[in-house]
């Protein structure tokens, strides 16, 4: 079976020839059952609309391809009205100027669905504005989200709620970001957020946390996936001024996937609100939590709160800190660990050479509960 990894490092590249043979082939059903629909009108409508989609054949099951690249001259809207199916669906504005939206309409899910066995499902967006689904999401399979819009107003925001038995992959060889700003709080769907695969754009989210009520993780959340051969850092994001101060779910046990290597490490940043996790674990040493990013102009506290009341010990063995030295380099290793151990695991102190001082911008670590936090 096609890893996640491998699959997404082909996809740009694959991606023209992918168009072509969908348009072609659209209105063809393969042996295995997967149907090719390519999107050829620049207005929204239902997603059942015949004319919407080329030789009407219209992407509805396990394994489909569903394509929405156009050139829109307004925002635009396709509703679901009822479940539709599909394993790769893509869709954006060719010439970033307008949105595109997935919308519920009437009623219904997005499910994705590999099919053929199980495996992976993707969404991937590699040219588009603002775009977003709006309509909540059912994951069959695990699901991989690619964006390649290296600009934050060019984000995917998925807003509605997510369910289903699979789990949602972020951040592999993924420029942009992406947003989730549904409520989760009841969601069975964990995270996993990818090291990006390039020391590119190192300190730029892949994924934000900004739910406006409940959590907009509910399961599992993991950042990193250095032990599986991850490169590049994979950050998350918990968004800037956010009213609501309980994105993870108090009950959850973080994991750190990264190493205390430059471009291979695990960043989670509060940015300037508090947040409260069930428990922490460090894998490789390279889990860096801080609150805010390098050479940041801000400057509001926050406290992380670990409950300790999962049953499960915390462990760090890599950085807890107010920010990153806003030195010249803003070289990762030079600011993390300069002493090559865990010196700048602390508590509501600057750190050496920043422009910042404790009272105005300390990121504070208070242990609550039973289980232990070494």
């Amino acid at each position: 079976m096609t890893t996640p990894l491998a699959f997404a490092r082909n996809l740009r590249s694959a991606l023209p020839v992918m168009l072509t043979a969908a348009f072609l082939a659209s209105g063809t059903q393969h042996a295995d059952g997967q149907l090719f629909g390519y999107w050829n009108n620049n207005n929204g409508a239902a997603w059942t609309t015949n004319n919407r989609w080329a030789f009407n054949a219209i992407p509805n099951g396990a394994g489909d391809i569903g394509i929405v690249l156009r050139n829109i001259s307004a925002n635009q809207a396709i509703s679901l009205n009822g479940d539709r199916t599909v394993g790769y669906f893509n869709y954006g504005d060719t010439n970033r100027t307008h949105n595109w939206d997935i919308a519920t309409g009437t009623s219904g899910n997005l499910i994705f669905d590999q099919g053929l066995g199980g495996g992976y499902a993707y969404l991937t967006r590699f040219a588009g504005l603002a775009d977003s689904i709006s309509a909540n999401i059912t994951l069959n399979d695990n699901l991989v989200v690619i964006t390649r819009e290296n600009n934050a107003a060019r984000s995917l925001t998925l807003s509605g709620t997510l369910g289903g038995t699979g789990t949602l992959i972020a951040g592999a060889y993924s420029d942009g970001q992406l947003f989730i700003t549904g409520d989760n709080s009841s969601s069975p769907v964990p995270f996993h957020i990818y090291q990006r695969g390039t020391s590119n754009l190192n300190f730029v989210p892949q994924v934000v946390f900004n739910a406006a009520t409940g959590n907009a993780v509910g399961a599992g959340l993991t950042l990193g996936n250095a032990t599986l051969t991850g490169n590049g850092n994979a950050i998350l994001d918990l968004q800037e001024g956010r009213a609501n101060l309980d994105q993870i779910k108090d009950s959850i046990h973080v994991i750190g996937d990264g190493f205390n290597s430059n471009n291979r490490r695990a960043f989670l940043r509060l940015n300037g609100g508090s947040e409260t996790l069930g428990g922490v674990t460090d894998l490789g040493g390279g889990l860096v939590i801080e609150n805010w990013s390098v050479g940041s102009s801000q400057s509001s506290p926050a406290t992380l709160t670990i409950k300790g009341d999962t049953g499960t010990d915390s462990f760090l063995s890599g950085v807890v800190r107010n920010t990153a030295a806003t030195t010249a380099s803003n070289s990762v290793d030079d600011n993390v660990n300069n002493n090559g151990g865990a010196d700048e695991f602390r508590q509501g102190d600057s750190k050496a050479g920043s422009t910042y001082t404790p009272s105005s911008f300390a990121l504070s670590l208070v242990k609550e509960g039973p289980s232990t936090l070494t």
